[in-house]
């Protein structure tokens, strides 16, 4: 069971706890955008970069790698040293002290830099959820822009056979009719209809 944050395009999905089964895609919303605060997610994470859900409590030590999971660091939102247990309690000073945006804006530039992110801190675990949703959007949009385009061909083609066919049906039920005569909207509605139902 690998319940530890890497590099990978995934988030682990077992808590490193009681190995039940996490909702990992708690961290995108339905409208495909990273969900920025922690709090939100189905998961919390530990400094030593193993996720545990949120039922379970946090341990004094790691039970898969035994590190303390409490961690004496900065944080440059209340500009002090302090212990955190986890990475929602260091995410929330931040958003306690309305400084969200610096920290997400900070996990931005982490990412821009595309190298491998080292878990030094809790900022490099929070990148590191933040660089696999951002993959996840990317892979998820080209997906999506894959069959759209896929889609968009289907159509075309359909409509070519469409038109193809009521020309079809035009000369034949126009002919041996004379110039003179004219055929009726309502006719030309029929007629497409007919060419519609065929490939539909």
């Amino acid at each position: 069971m690998i319940s530890l944050l890497s590099n990978n395009q995934n988030i682990p999905n077992n808590c490193s706890i009681c190995e039940k089964k996490i909702n990992t895609h708690s961290i995108i919303s339905k409208n495909n955008k990273f969900v920025v605060n922690p709090n939100k997610w189905d998961f919390d994470i530990l400094h030593c970069g193993h996720i545990i859900c949120r039922n379970c409590e946090v341990p004094n030590k790691c039970n898969n790698c035994n590190c303390s999971t409490k961690v004496f660091q900065f944080n440059i939102s209340s500009l002090e040293e302090k212990y955190w247990d986890n990475l929602t309690e260091y995410i929330n000073d931040y958003i306690n002290a309305g400084c969200m945006n610096r920290i997400f804006s900070t996990s931005k530039n982490i990412i821009k830099e595309n190298k491998i992110i080292e878990n030094t801190s809790w900022m490099s675990l929070y990148a590191m959820v933040h660089k696999i949703a951002f993959n996840q959007i990317k892979s998820l949009k080209l997906k999506n822009n894959k069959i759209k385009k896929i889609l968009q061909k289907k159509k075309r083609i359909k409509n070519l056979k469409i038109n193809k066919e009521y020309d079809r049906l035009l000369k034949k039920y126009t002919k041996d009719w004379p110039k003179s005569k004219t055929i009726s909207p309502r006719e030309k509605e029929k007629l497409k209809d007919q060419a519609v139902t065929k490939y539909n």
